[in-house]
């Protein structure tokens, strides 16, 4: 081959190389913004769009997509990118560049990759960190208030052993103690949601639970009314509190006047309004403000 000569280059197809890519590819006629090819996968992903506008025919707008960068394309020369979450959260990476054939028409080749799954991941990574963040904050909480239970515990039974100490004092600190399991319980809890271990749940006897709550109940209720704590499920279901059905407690407010009467039972408890409820029934029911 002598010096003069070119080298030969093999002749490919433009078209079957396009059809061999994995992602959607379209050329579109920037001018109009008509698609005016499509290779297979875009076909296969998209149907046949042919003749129509990118912006209607792939993202359903009536005009051009604000995400699109095809302009800075056209003018730059450039590769310009974007990802774009469409409505049905699928994400897309679009990538546009400019192409200029022999016959000096200028196009725009679009290619589309669906990143969605790569996304979804990404998402569930993100995620598991903030767990694991979370999981290390409960695991430290956990220990610093197993260091203050078991001041309050010392405490108080040193105030139990005291020789001087009276009689009236034994019960509170019967109370303290109660607490202080209650609580140790609530972090064992902690520690377990720390190290990502199954809590095994088990049955709640609100029997047990309410005579232990009873002196405080008592304390918070008053001198001059008197309490009563009656362990019968018919009481209970007659007032829409236990559901036999289910064999689970409701969450109800009771309104209960000044002479122990019940004003009114609301069984449909709402956890974001609670307060506003809770302020609006006692307006009803002519209770006045302290």
């Amino acid at each position: 081959m002598s010096g003069s000569e070119l080298p030969m280059h093999p002749s490919y197809d433009p078209q079957s190389l396009l059809n061999a890519q994995p992602v959607m590819v379209a050329v579109i006629d920037p001018a109009s913004y008509t698609i005016q090819f499509q290779n297979e996968t875009g076909l296969q992903r998209l149907g046949d769009l042919s003749g129509r506008s990118c912006y209607e025919a792939i993202a359903g707008c009536p005009t051009p997509c604000a995400f699109c960068k095809m302009p800075q394309a056209l003018s730059t020369g450039e590769v310009t990118v974007n990802e774009v979450c469409l409505p049905n959260k699928q994400h897309l990476l679009v990538q546009w560049s400019k192409a200029v054939t022999h016959d000096g028409h200028t196009h725009i080749i679009e290619t589309i990759t669906d990143v969605t799954a790569h996304k979804r991941l990404e998402e569930a990574a993100h995620r598991a960190e903030k767990m694991e963040a979370l999981s290390r904050l409960a695991g430290g909480m956990a220990h610093d208030i197993n260091n203050l239970l078991t001041v309050i515990l010392c405490a108080s039974e040193h105030i139990a052993h005291e020789e001087k100490s009276s009689q009236s004092a034994v019960e509170p600190v019967r109370q303290i103690h109660g607490a202080v399991n209650r609580a140790a319980e609530l972090t064992r809890r902690l520690v377990a949601f720390s190290h990502h271990q199954m809590v095994q749940p088990c049955q709640l006897d609100l029997n047990v639970v309410l005579n232990e709550l009873e002196p405080q109940i008592r304390a918070l209720a008053g001198k001059g009314i008197s309490v009563q704590l009656v362990p019968d499920a018919k009481l209970a279901t007659a007032l829409g509190i236990f559901n036999a059905e289910k064999k689970a407690a409701n969450r109800v407010t009771v309104y209960i006047g000044k002479d122990g009467k019940i004003l009114f039972i609301d069984k449909s408890v709402k956890t974001m309004s609670h307060g506003s409820d809770v302020a609006a029934k006692l307006k009803e029911l002519g209770v006045a403000k302290k």
